[in-house]
C-alpha cells in the first residue's frame, strides 16, 4: 500500500473515489487525536476508542463527494465524535438513573423470571385480542388497553330499542 500524504493535491480525490490508502491516511493523522478528545469526554478510553472506530466507520459508509477540502473532513470527523460521545453519556446515565430507581428486591433472579413471564403472557395474550372479531378487539382495546370506559346512556339504549322495534 503506497502512503499518501493528506495534504497532497490528489487526497481528496483519492478518498472520494474510495481508495483504502487515503482512507489510511487519514485514519493514522486523526485516529490519536480523536481518540484523545474523545477520551476526555466520556473518560473512558475503552470507549473512547470504540467511538472513534464508529465514526471512522460511518464516514467509510458514506458519500464522501460533499466534503470539498480536508478541513470540511476534519471538523465532519471531530463534530461526529462530539455527538457520539454526547449520546453515550447521555444513554450511560439513563441506564444510571433506571439501575438507581430498581429496588434491591428486584435485582434478583425471582424478579428478572417475573418480568420475563410477564413478557411472554402479555405476548400471548396480544396473540389472542388478534385473533377476535375486528369490532371485538376494537372494543377490548379500547376498554382494557387503552383504558377508555364506554359510556353508558339508558335513554340512548332505550332509544336504539325503539328504532328497532319500529
Amino acid at each position: 500500500m503506497q502512503a499518501i500524504n493528506i495534504h497532497s493535491e490528489g487526497f481528496l480525490e483519492s478518498l472520494k473515489q474510495g481508495r483504502q490508502e487515503a482512507f489510511h491516511a487519514l485514519f493514522m493523522a486523526f485516529h490519536k487525536p480523536l481518540c484523545f478528545f474523545a477520551a476526555r469526554v466520556v473518560r473512558d478510553g475503552e470507549e473512547a476508542e470504540d467511538i472513534v472506530q464508529e465514526v471512522f466507520l460511518s464516514f467509510w459508509k458514506m458519500e464522501r463527494e460533499s466534503f470539498p477540502n480536508l478541513k470540511t473532513i476534519k471538523t465532519f470527523l471531530y463534530n461526529s465524535v462530539q455527538n457520539r460521545c454526547l449520546n453515550y453519556l447521555r444513554d450511560l446515565e439513563i441506564r444510571d438513573r433506571n439501575y438507581r430507581n430498581l429496588n434491591r428486591e428486584e435485582l434478583d433472579e425471582d424478579y428478572f423470571l417475573c418480568q420475563q413471564i410477564r413478557a411472554e403472557v402479555v405476548a400471548e395474550l396480544f396473540g389472542a385480542i388478534d385473533e377476535l372479531p375486528e369490532k371485538s378487539k376494537e372494543i377490548f382495546k379500547k376498554s382494557y388497553i387503552d383504558g377508555l370506559v364506554p359510556s353508558f346512556d339508558p335513554r340512548s339504549e332505550l332509544e336504539a330499542i325503539e328504532l328497532q322495534s319500529s
